[in-house]
């Protein structure tokens, strides 16, 4: 699609109103699917330029993180976030340029919250461009691992118990 517009661009002044007015419609068509996909997903997505201020983020990175403020675009990372643990984590790996994955950061003055934040480069032609955040709520998976685990402790308890209990029963 890129080396389609870039032909295109390099023919526009050939072209007429009407040609313009459908290759306009159908980037327009492609951006809007494009931002239907981003705020469709289930986890947050960050993305930040090379100066690290951001230059995009979808609906559910606004519902997980703590953002300070309403005006976001065009700020650092870590001038936007409310928590200071998180915070300092953006401040030290977008200016060191660190891929960072999953790591786990616990939220919540009522409800905790679970989250892996991971850090990739976004690369153009083989230089950064700038930097993708994701961000995942794991608070579900960490809360069944947990229990799993109990379960795991009971079962093994019971075993436990039910041998001392055949032993009482049954000497050797």
């Amino acid at each position: 699609m890129r080396k389609f517009i870039q032909r295109t661009l390099e023919k526009l002044a050939k072209l007429d109103i009407q040609s313009v007015r459908v290759l306009i419609t159908q980037m327009a068509s492609e951006t809007e699917l494009l931002e239907m996909v981003l705020h469709s997903m289930t986890y947050g997505v960050l993305v930040t330029d090379q100066n690290n201020l951001l230059i995009l983020y979808n609906k559910q990175a606004e519902r997980l993180l703590p953002f300070r403020g309403q005006e976001l675009l065009e700020k650092t990372l870590w001038d936007i976030i409310d928590d200071a643990e998180i915070s300092q984590f953006f401040q030290e790996k977008l200016t060191g340029n660190e891929n960072v994955r999953d790591k786990v950061f616990v939220l919540g003055k009522h409800v905790t919250r679970t989250l892996a934040i991971s850090i990739m480069p976004l690369v153009k032609e083989g230089t950064a461009q700038g930097s993708l955040v994701h961000i995942e709520d794991i608070t579900e998976k960490k809360t069944s691992e947990a229990r799993l685990r109990r379960a795991e402790s009971l079962a093994s308890l019971t075993t436990l118990a039910a041998g001392v209990a055949h032993e009482i029963k049954n000497p050797l």
